[in-house]
């Protein structure tokens, strides 16, 4: 569970663990676990003005924040879209999200934001106040109170069903006036030594590493390293990744900061798309071809340390990973972020203190600026998009809307997002309907001591067989032993030789990404890639690096027994993967 601080005298949140104005002991608000709350915007207040006006009537946005508007967090709460929760007081007020079903937003009230709005809703009469009991009374509004604040019941299917069940001690409030200049002023000292032992950090990696590069991508996050590296004593250079898909405003900034280095995926996302098909959140095909390798192809013989605007607090992934690393995907560079511990809240802070100009889509209500079509951000994201750049949705729900046809998944695949994964969450399969989509369209197949594709290329497979080992005719001499490459795969004696997979995979299916030539001087590219035996060292990288081999399905029924691996084999199966028979 995450906790933000709060100053009961001052009414202001804080980053440290004292106010900078009174210095009073702050109270702790619990907040989801997925929170990192963040600064307010004129484009969020406005949203949730409109749904409180349109569900509880003209005035309830003033009943509600009572204490003025300036100092309103938005945190992360966990549901199906996005969701917001509305921080002011001290307290939760509520949750502000984009219902799936009906496609628009509506505001939950709890404890403190029921009481505020009281008057507003209608109350019912129950005996039984338990949470999953269903009240016998037509549907009047979204919301209900169960007599007056015992408990709130919420229309589900037509039906009342009592979901919070109230608990007295939370509808403790702080009744005071805040403002912005109070809340930076309560701050200021303790940014200011973030600030200092961020800027320590960049020296002493300065000192290390000698050259560093400071990846801006237009965000929040990249605007404060920057400036933190500008404050800094070390030189740097400035590097921006053009994916082919970013958003006109974040294309914008990046012009007027100026960047020294620059990676320009150009169209390489609409030409693979055919082969791949639309990217998801467990299919990220194209964060390896239009992100990775176009900047590892620019920055691997500038630098040996890149500082990116990463923070742990934006998933759970980075929140397991340290402030330094090293991505499988950018081999010999080493990527950190002194400002991994920072959060959202602490971000917005110090662009306000220092007067950063941000990207422009914040003030539209953005919470994130990277690709506009990227499969990780949510349905309300898009609807933003539609309305901002109608032109750049249009063409990619256009194109979703053909494969959707082609590939026989209805309407509600584009309609619900459900393009943004494979397998289908549970969730999502139950309530829509949906069923895992199969479009990992490249598969080969293991067993018989052979490894085969279908179709099964033999040229193209010899071409790119110097990958793992020397080639004499249709033979491939590799470490473990002699490969026979014959019509219909590569036969081979006991364990899948290391690399034999992916050099599989890649011969059939190449999406002519030219990922793999970005990686290694040996490659000559074209569709599939050649390889200049007189410069490859049969190490395999390549076939380890293709995104194709990467996302390949190694698994085949035979004879009843079920050839398989899992995520983590299939990540290993360039180079040392042995695949098991189970029953």
């Amino acid at each position: 569970m995450n906790l933000l601080r709060w100053c009961p005298n001052c009414n202001v949140p804080l980053v440290g663990r004292t106010c900078g104005i009174c210095g009073s002991q702050p109270l702790k608000i619990p907040l989801a676990r997925t929170s990192d709350p963040r600064i307010t915007f004129e484009a969020d207040l406005k949203l949730l003005r409109e749904v409180l006006e349109r569900d509880y009537g003209i005035g309830s946005y003033e009943d509600l924040l009572p204490n003025g508007d300036e100092v309103v967090l938005f945190g992360k709460a966990p549901y199906m879209d996005l969701c917001h929760e509305v921080i002011a007081d001290g307290a939760i007020l509520g949750y502000l999200f984009y219902d799936i079903f009906s496609l628009r937003w509506i505001f939950k009230p709890r404890e403190v934001g029921a009481l505020r709005l009281q008057h507003r809703m209608d109350v019912v009469r129950c005996d039984c106040v338990e949470k999953g009991v269903e009240l016998d009374i037509e549907p009047s509004s979204k919301y209900v109170l169960v007599n007056d604040l015992e408990a709130m019941a919420a229309e589900v299917g037509g039906r009342y069903v009592i979901t919070r069940v109230f608990r007295r001690e939370g509808f403790r409030s702080i009744d005071v006036r805040h403002s912005t200049s109070k809340m930076l002023r309560a701050n200021e000292e303790e940014m200011i030594i973030k600030a200092s032992r961020a800027a320590l950090l960049i020296n002493k990696l300065g000192r290390k590493y000698g050259k560093i590069v400071v990846s801006f991508s237009g965000g929040k996050d990249s605007t404060t390293l920057l400036d933190l590296a500008r404050r800094s004593e070390r030189d740097f250079l400035v590097f921006f990744n053009d994916t082919g898909i970013e958003m006109p405003e974040t294309l914008r900034l990046v012009d007027e900061i100026g960047a020294d280095v620059v990676a320009d995926a150009g169209n390489s996302f609409w030409r693979c798309l055919e082969d791949f098909g639309p990217p998801a959140r467990d299919y990220r095909w194209c964060c390896k071809v239009i992100k990775l390798g176009p900047s590892y192809k620019v920055l691997k013989g500038i630098t040996l340390m890149t500082l990116v605007g990463q923070r742990r607090y934006e998933s759970f992934s980075r929140g397991r990973r340290g402030w330094i690393w090293r991505n499988r995907w950018m081999p010999g560079i080493t990527s950190a972020s002194p400002i991994n511990d920072w959060s959202a809240f602490a971000i917005w802070l110090y662009v306000m203190m220092r007067r950063l100009k941000v990207n422009e889509l914040y003030i539209h209500g953005f919470e994130r600026t990277g690709c506009y079509l990227c499969p990780a951000s949510r349905l309300a994201d898009y609807e933003r998009i539609k309305e901002l750049h109608p032109d750049l949705w249009g063409k990619w729900e256009s194109w979703l809307r053909s494969y959707a046809d082609k590939m026989g998944y209805g309407d509600g695949w584009v309609k619900y997002g459900l393009w943004r994964w494979v397998n289908t969450p549970r969730r999502y399969r139950h309530l829509f309907g949906a069923s895992t989509y199969e479009r990992y369209r490249q598969r080969v197949e293991i067993g018989d001591g052979k490894v085969r594709a279908d179709p099964f290329l033999k040229d193209k497979v010899l071409r790119l067989a110097p990958s793992i080992g020397r080639v004499e005719g249709n033979r491939i001499l590799h470490d473990a032993g002699v490969l026979i490459v014959e019509e219909d795969g590569v036969s081979f004696d006991g364990n899948v030789p290391p690399g034999l997979f992916g050099l599989i995979a890649r011969s059939n299916f190449c999406a002519g990404c030219g990922l793999c030539s970005d990686y290694c001087d040996a490659i000559i590219p074209s569709r599939p890639p050649k390889i200049d035996p007189s410069r490859c060292s049969s190490c395999g990288s390549c076939n380890e690096l293709c995104p194709v081999s990467f996302y390949c399905r190694p698994f085949e029924e035979e004879n009843g027994d079920r050839l398989q691996s899992s995520r983590h084999d299939r990540d290993k199966l360039g180079h040392s993967h042995i695949i098991k028979k189970t029953h």
